[in-house]
């Protein structure tokens, strides 16, 4: 099995830990300094962005899952046109296009790049955005083109967040905003591994190895964008997705509404939310 070995996404290469072994070739190492969890060795990028399509592919099932984010997705769209009212978004990674829905034209041009053919061109057709079949460096956007460049529980995926990250820079407007939403590290831990997984899945550990390629802190995540020309001006705590089932509902929304009190007082509380939005801007250097 052909496999890749690679350094932090944050601070390249340092000195790292061995933090999940779970039988398979690949492993998660920790970062020393950053703390940053990460896959390596890691399946060659050809492998996951088969894996990825065949996941993604555009389904019944697939616009159920998605359809359980629309209100998170809501509030993430409100968030961003705080700060931007109009032009043109790209959403990375954008699956069915749930997403642009709170984007209406006149106002926004939509745009979209998804690995999964059938779902860019769902997406594409559904939502009359123009959707490349894809990743956001195959798809060479002009320079200087969108207002705002967002990436909605994918960043785990980006082969490099250095080298993704330079070509946002390079297709976004000097003025414009990058939104990325990630799960905070320290909630999907103790979720997924040891006696919560345990009691709620009946396996010690539901993470694997072969599958996300990155687990940032919130501080980790801000050093990678300033280390790459972008400044966070914002971060929000979001809700996790509609559920069927009334108790879990009002667990999980009495637990985000603590979180997004708490927020204000400290960046580190982003590591224990479900979901989070950073919202960053390019740093200008002229």
């Amino acid at each position: 099995m052909e496999l890749e070995q690679i350094d932090c996404p944050v601070c390249g290469p340092s000195q790292t830990s061995l933090w999940l072994d779970d039988h398979k070739p690949t492993r998660y190492l920790r970062c020393k300094k950053c703390a940053t969890v990460f896959a390596s060795p890691r399946l060659a990028q050809k492998v996951r962005h088969s894996s990825v399509e065949i996941a993604w592919d555009y389904s019944a099932d697939l616009l159920a899952r998605e359809a359980l984010r629309l209100p998170a997705l809501k509030q993430e769209a409100e968030y961003i046109q705080q700060h931007v009212q109009g032009g043109r978004l790209l959403d990375v990674g954008c699956s069915t296009g749930d997403f642009f829905k709170f984007f209406p034209p006149p106002a926004w041009e939509r745009y979209g790049v998804e690995l999964s053919a059938s779902a860019a061109e769902y997406s594409a057709r559904t939502h009359k955005a123009q959707v490349m079949a894809g990743t956001l460096r195959s798809a060479n956007w002009p320079v200087k083109y969108f207002d705002v460049i967002s990436m909605i529980d994918m960043f785990y995926y980006m082969d490099d967040p250095r080298a993704d990250l330079a070509e946002i820079r390079r297709i976004l407007k000097p003025n414009g905003m990058v939104a990325i939403e990630i799960t905070g590290q320290a909630y999907m831990f103790f979720r997924s591994r040891g006696p919560v997984a345990l009691l709620m899945d009946g396996r010690w550990c539901r993470l694997s190895s072969d599958s996300h390629l990155y687990w940032f802190k919130p501080a980790g995540l801000k050093q990678l964008l300033e280390n790459n020309g972008f400044q966070p001006v914002a971060w929000h705590v979001l809700p996790s997705p509609v559920r069927s089932d009334r108790f879990s509902d009002f667990v999980s929304y009495t637990y985000y509404r603590l979180f997004s009190a708490l927020a204000g007082r400290s960046m580190s509380v982003m590591n224990w939310a479900p979901k989070y939005l950073c919202l960053a801007r390019p740093i200008d250097h002229s």
